[in-house]
């Protein structure tokens, strides 16, 4: 559970926090324990970072992906001004802590449209657990994803080689060249926002498709498709056995 993952940390050296979205929901959940988390770790010393994407932070809605320069024209602000007010309140208090750093990711967003090219990383790093220094690199946001069913993947990291490589890509610029390094059998591969695309990841992933034997689990929060659905239908044709794991509803 990444919700209790956070809270079991206790006077650890550093945590970082990359999210795309950092919202508290209308009802106090998990995304309030994991807010209220940081700033008591940060009261007992711990060098606190959280990283969220500026266009969610600061030019979408809370709950929704409608600009707010649209909202005057396409619903009623009301519903939401409860959750914007919680959002700016818990972004006063993070950036008013000593031993918390809040910083904006990728401020060169296109501002017309907000959901163009978003900075979709999402990492939690921890220096000096009990147990051991750690990264998880994840797919829930800090929001109401948080409580509720989802389903989404997680790979909890402990090799010293991956922890550098992860180090040295937490803040990197919005806008950069891919990067590939491998880790054992594992590929860590930065996002990719350049008018190529995510052209290193989707390599790796066909790659891992044709070459699989006997299993292939695919962990997401959406069915894959197009090519990749297609490449993963001809590897259970050839006996491979598939499991897809999302939160798409069956149709």
């Amino acid at each position: 559970n990444f919700t209790q993952l956070i809270l079991e940390q206790k006077n650890v050296e550093s945590l970082a926090l990359i999210t795309m979205t950092y919202d508290l929901p209308f009802k106090d959940g998990n995304a309030a324990k994991v807010h209220n988390q940081l700033l008591t770790l940060a009261d007992n010393g711990t060098s606190v970072h959280v990283g969220v994407d500026h266009a969610y932070a600061n030019l979408l809605m809370a709950q929704t992906d409608i600009p707010k320069a649209l909202v005057p024209f396409l619903t009623r602000r009301q519903p939401y001004k409860a959750v914007e007010e919680k959002k700016k309140k818990a972004f006063r208090e993070l950036s008013a802590h000593p031993n918390i750093n809040l910083l904006f990711e990728g401020k060169g967003h296109r501002k017309v449209i907000p959901l163009h090219n978003l900075d979709h990383r999402k990492t939690l790093r921890v220096r000096g657990s009990a147990l051991n220094d750690f990264a998880v690199i994840y797919g829930f946001n800090i929001n109401y994803q948080l409580d509720g069913q989802i389903i989404d993947s997680g790979i909890y990291l402990t090799d010293p080689n991956a922890l550098a490589w992860i180090d040295n890509n937490l803040e990197t610029g919005h806008f950069t060249q891919p990067d590939k390094k491998k880790v054992g059998n594992l590929s860590l591969i930065t996002r990719e926002l350049t008018p190529e695309g995510d052209r290193l990841a989707d390599e790796e992933i066909k790659d891992v498709i044709d070459h699989a034997e006997n299993e292939l689990l695919f962990c997401g929060q959406f069915v894959p498709d197009g090519k990749e659905f297609e490449d993963m239908y001809n590897a259970a044709k050839r006996g491979v056995k598939v499991s897809i794991f999302t939160n798409n509803p069956a149709t």
